[in-house]
């Protein structure tokens, strides 16, 4: 007799019960993906339209990028609920395997599930797959495969069997641990969400809302986070898409789950809003506001990095882009606008050239002025402080907006010191995320952070405002 199972926590359950076309189950290390993303099949198959009056035929695809890891990790898990002896199971070592069952379905009837276990290898999707017709698809550790494995997947998901092509579902999915910072499903999942595209992201083990604890014990993830090393405690415990081996994060204090909202933070009117910016060739900016409380909010993040400033690299280009964020996001409010000090330097001043700061500043209408230092040591804990306080009620002294993925991103993983031979890094490595956390850095400076880490009374910053932008932004003359 095959127990009954039970969902590890609500995310799991969440999970299980959604009908999004494209879903991944994210989670720490031992919180039940693998087997929940497999009961997730049986369960679709019971929910299967019928082929004819009390049977339902479904073919359930299970992939994993090598077969060796199919039979090491994945198959275990399968047959601990569904042994080999129930139904026919065939499949040589090393190559692909089914399994055939016949299950009663609770309101009569029965479900004839075909189940294949099949291990990429160094094949392309379409070559492994040619001419094989499935019902829908579980992915296990997804984000090890290449990144168009679920589009792939999505068009084939529904055409088995043939007899109710018309109004079969199409829907496949993927457990993973968090991944590395450039896998797809950070890409596709976190950063940019594709239409139909849905993540479910289970709570760190540390959280009290972590999920499996019934079977892996109330102690077991902050035993393992004690043992781990920083690159593999992010990934492995707290579900964050983690370091790569030889690097640290900057800001190690910085969680997710705390401190990015789950519903869109609003300008509060009559406050001040502080916006920080990082020129060069890759230029960014990042706008603050303090909220009555003490709470520094990220409200709205610009970067070359992103998909909003993809190409936005001149000054007059990204300060239209700029003024454009900016009504949409602050619209009325008053603006600091601080900059990287170099920024206004290298101007031809003869030749009658204006520096960045200034072009910038003309095409978004702010006076924007150099930043009060440049100094490292005391940008890191400008945002550092916040960052690591915690307001009355437990509330996070430092809150991004949803929308400030990039920044949640950076902070996680991708603003770093490079290890080498064991040594770390004195200062951040020179990437997409440096120019986005030092204009971040910039405006908090300017706001309260340089004030308290160098035991001074605030300076008073000159008063500038914007509204709606004194010009178009994507009018031709700006072309």
């Amino acid at each position: 007799m095959i127990p009954t199972w039970s969902s590890p926590g609500p995310v799991s359950t969440a999970f299980v019960d959604s009908t999004a076309p494209v879903s991944v189950l994210m989670g720490p290390a031992g919180s039940g993906k693998t087997v929940t993303g497999l009961q997730k099949g049986v369960l679709e198959a019971f929910r299967w339209p019928e082929t004819e009056p009390g049977v339902r035929r479904v073919r359930f695809l299970v992939m994993r990028q090598k077969m060796t890891d199919m039979e090491g990790s994945t198959l275990p898990s399968w047959h601990a609920w569904y042994p080999r002896g129930m139904g026919s199971f065939t499949g040589k070592e090393g190559s692909p395997k089914r399994h055939m069952m016949t299950l009663a379905h609770p309101y009569g009837g029965r479900v004839e599930l075909e189940v294949h276990f099949r291990g990429l290898g160094d094949q392309k999707v379409d070559d492994a797959l040619r001419g094989f017709e499935f019902s829908f698809a579980d992915v296990d550790e997804c984000d090890l495969m290449d990144a168009d494995i679920m589009a792939t997947l999505i068009k084939r998901a529904g055409r088995y069997p043939r007899e109710t092509l018309s109004i079969n579902p199409k829907r496949v999915w993927g457990t993973c641990n968090a991944p590395l910072p450039d896998s797809w499903v950070v890409q596709d999942l976190i950063e940019e969400p594709r239409e139909g595209w849905k993540l479910f992201r289970q709570p760190s083990g540390l959280s009290p809302q972590a999920e499996n604890l019934a079977v892996l014990g109330p102690n077991w993830y902050r035993e393992q986070a004690l043992i781990l090393p920083d690159y593999e405690r992010k990934r492995f415990v707290e579900n964050i898409p983690g370091l790569i081996r030889d690097a640290a994060a900057v800001y190690p204090e910085f969680r997710p789950s705390l401190h990015v909202s789950e519903t869109p933070l609003r300008v509060v009117k009559g406050r001040r809003c502080y916006l920080g910016l990082d020129a060069g060739g890759t230029p960014a900016a990042f706008l603050w506001q303090e909220a009555p409380d003490g709470q520094w909010r990220g409200l709205a993040e610009l970067s070359t990095h992103g998909a909003s400033g993809a190409g936005v690299t001149g000054p007059r280009r990204f300060g239209q882009v700029l003024a454009q964020l900016l009504a949409e996001r602050a619209p009325g409010a008053e603006i600091i606008a601080r900059a990287d000090p170099s920024s206004a330097y290298g101007a031809d001043r003869a030749a009658g050239e204006a520096s960045w700061m200034e072009i910038v500043g003309q095409e978004t209408g702010l006076n924007i002025l150099p930043a009060l230092t440049q100094d490292p040591t005391l940008r890191e804990e400008a945002l550092r402080r916040p960052l690591t306080r915690l307001l009355d009620g437990g509330k996070a002294g430092l809150l991004l907006d949803p929308s400030c993925t990039l920044m949640a991103r950076a902070l996680a993983s991708d603003y770093r010191f490079t290890i080498t031979a064991g040594r770390r890094s004195d200062r951040p490595a020179k990437n997409w995320a440096s120019h986005l956390v030092e204009a971040a850095q910039y405006g908090l400076l300017e706001g309260s952070g340089v004030a308290q880490v160098m035991g001074r009374a605030r300076p008073q910053p000159s008063r500038t405002h914007v509204g709606v932008p004194r010009f178009n932004p994507f009018s031709r003359r700006h072309g």
